[in-house]
């Protein structure tokens, strides 16, 4: 039996167990995995979520959506904490926590606030427009700051900063949260059809 007999008992919408047990019949684990993940690369096939958050707090509880969110937040807690905590000991960890801080945090929320569906950029293209995004960020803080009472110091700098990577981190939840939404009705009306 081929590969082509068995994609014909394929339903347009089914779970992904049966979609296995179809395809899986006589063949190694691993070879049926690297077919699943090819096809999901070709978007062949949509691996949709059966039960999705329905209010943005349900999806903010929800690890398997939010996981990038709450490392952000362990970032920006753990550097704030180096920075408090300042010792000869923490000081190459408080360096490494503030260069990510300073020049990844700013335009990585903003990257995801911008472009909240994971398809519509890879990793490489990500991380590059992070970098590149809070090299612009990161010095306009600063000019805005410079023109503050508070003027250009530690403190307020890594408030400011903090300030807008939080503010920016809960716009990107929140459109990742919506694309979600959106997503699911469209495959609700798909299945009334």
């Amino acid at each position: 039996m081929g590969r082509s007999s068995r994609i014909d008992d394929i339903d347009k919408e089914m779970s992904l167990e049966r979609y296995i047990n179809i395809v899986a019949k006589g063949r190694k684990n691993m070879d049926v995995l690297m077919d699943l993940y090819r096809s999901i690369e070709r978007k062949e096939i949509m691996i949709l979520d059966p039960n999705p958050p329905r209010r943005f707090t349900e999806y903010l509880r929800r690890l398997d959506y939010t996981l990038w969110l709450y490392m952000v937040l362990v970032m920006i807690i753990t550097t704030i904490a180096t920075i408090i905590f300042d010792n000869p000991w923490t000081r190459p960890l408080r360096w490494l926590l503030g260069t990510i801080f300073t020049l990844f945090l700013p335009g990585y929320v903003t990257t995801e606030a911008l472009y909240p569906d994971e398809n519509s950029l890879n990793n490489i293209e990500r991380i590059a427009i992070s970098i590149g995004l809070s090299l612009a960020i990161t010095p306009l803080i600063g000019l805005l700051l410079n023109y503050t009472p508070w003027g250009i110091k530690l403190e307020s700098i890594l408030l400011s900063q903090t300030m807008y990577i939080l503010i920016i981190l809960i716009v990107a939840g929140y459109r990742k949260f919506k694309i979600i939404r959106i997503i699911y009705e469209a495959s609700k009306k798909r299945k009334r059809k």
